[in-house]
């Protein structure tokens, strides 16, 4: 039983032990006594050395016992052949309640929270135990109670056993995982100044004089995507920037802010040909996002669209470049994230109606762009990281969160200015 069961308990009996001092009607003192008596011997399984309270408890009980106003039999509890208290209802309560319990560990199952169903199975299978000891061996459901012990026992056993298996094959998944997030790493552009984390701890423990330095678990690295020796970059690539960029500025955007619409981010940027004779008029949008999978980063992509369009009356091609679902870095994210609960067929299921879903998004934009006489093209990149727009101006932004920075807005309203913002960057480069 758990401890808020005992706690429960205790509780109870103080609570009657003042009820009965209020009392009197001999009577209902007697049904209150048994009752009583009956909480004492629940008592007795449970650990005295976590319930300090259960001394204070007798020492109650058998001052209420001593008083002269009941006569005691052998045991030294009123003997009150008037009571009509059935003690069958506590433990027909507490195994109901165990039984509702079981049912919602059952339905965990099912819904595949297997961590919980775990967890949940383990705590019923010691509540029913602890009941069955605490229910008289003339009761009722004591052999029901029994029977569904065994029954919750072998469903535990089986979920050992399980798990015994799930370890030995632990080892060599792990090892399969980081040898993956190692070849990622090696295959990674980074910079030439870049040095290797063990270089670094090294370092660290002799300026600073530390000795103690967190050892990174296996879990941890496949969580965290940590290679066994990862390098740390000392300057960040510019993938995508040529060399002789030219940093523009940069525009913060704090949490929660407004005024930050696409004209207000975007707007002097496309019309720089009107000012500078330098800039060329924009004729050509590429929109690079690794990551469209929800309805909202679509529809912010197509209103962005729609924004251009209506104020660059050369444009004629709008570019959309984003991940290929079913990339390495998916799989071994679902894995992760899965584990044993789905299988490899069930993992790849998920990535076809993922790529469905983002090539039915991808139409629906094609059919704008055609609407309105723009040529459209989407293409499909593995394990790709940068979000950025570039417009053939000349002029690069760089997009920390993509165009997912809005959040949802309930009103509809058309006016971006009026939404507010996530926390958030962009960065303007000349190319």
């Amino acid at each position: 039983m758990s401890q808020d069961f005992f706690v429960e308990v205790i509780c109870d009996i103080k609570d009657r032990l003042e009820i009965v001092e209020s009392m009197e009607d001999y009577s209902k003192r007697c049904e209150f006594i048994e009752d009583i008596q009956y909480l004492m011997k629940v008592l007795k399984i449970a650990p005295s050395n976590e319930y300090p309270e259960i001394e204070e408890v007798e020492k109650q009980v058998n001052n209420l016992k001593n008083s002269n106003n009941f006569i005691l039999n052998n045991d030294n509890i009123p003997s009150c052949s008037n009571s009509t208290y059935d003690d069958s209802d506590y433990v027909a309560e507490n195994f109901n309640d165990i039984q509702n319990e079981y049912k919602a560990v059952k339905i965990a199952k099912e819904d595949g929270n297997y961590n919980e169903y775990i967890s949940g199975i383990k705590t019923v299978t010691t509540k029913i135990l602890n009941l069955y000891h605490a229910t008289p061996n003339d009761h009722y459901l004591n052999s029901i109670i029994f029977d569904s012990y065994l029954e919750v026992k072998r469903e535990l056993d089986e979920v050992n056993i399980a798990s015994e298996n799930e370890e030995k094959g632990k080892k060599e998944r792990n090892k399969n995982l980081i040898n993956i997030i190692d070849k990622e790493c090696r295959n990674s552009s980074l910079s030439s100044d870049s040095t290797s984390w063990s270089e670094v701890v090294s370092k660290k423990k002799q300026t600073f004089d530390i000795n103690d330095v967190k050892v990174t678990s296996i879990a941890d690295k496949i969580r965290d995507n940590i290679p066994n020796d990862p390098r740390i970059p000392g300057s960040i690539p510019k993938k995508e920037l040529h060399s002789n960029a030219t940093y523009l500025g940069i525009r913060i955007i704090k949490e929660k802010s407004s005024g930050h619409g696409f004209e207000s981010i975007f707007g002097k940027y496309i019309r720089l040909h009107k000012k500078d004779n330098s800039y060329k008029p924009v004729k050509s949008i590429t929109v690079k996002d690794p990551y469209l999978s929800e309805d909202v980063q679509v529809k912010n992509i197509l209103d962005f669209f729609k924004y251009c369009w209506r104020n660059i009356n050369t444009l004629e091609k709008f570019e959309i470049i984003t991940e290929a679902p079913k990339s390495q870095k998916n799989i071994v994210k679902l894995k992760k994230q899965y584990g044993k609960s789905k299988t490899d067929n069930q993992i790849v299921n998920m990535l076809n109606n993922q790529e469905t879903k983002i090539r039915c998004f991808m139409s629906e934009i094609e059919n704008h762009c055609k609407s309105s006489g723009v040529d459209f093209s989407a293409t499909y990149e593995k394990n790709i990281h940068e979000r950025y727009v570039y417009f053939d101006n000349g002029i690069f932004c760089t997009l920390e969160r993509g165009f997912d920075f809005y959040y949802n807005n309930y009103n509809n309203s058309s006016n971006r200015d009026e939404w507010n913002c996530k926390a958030t960057y962009v960065a303007y480069y000349r190319i």
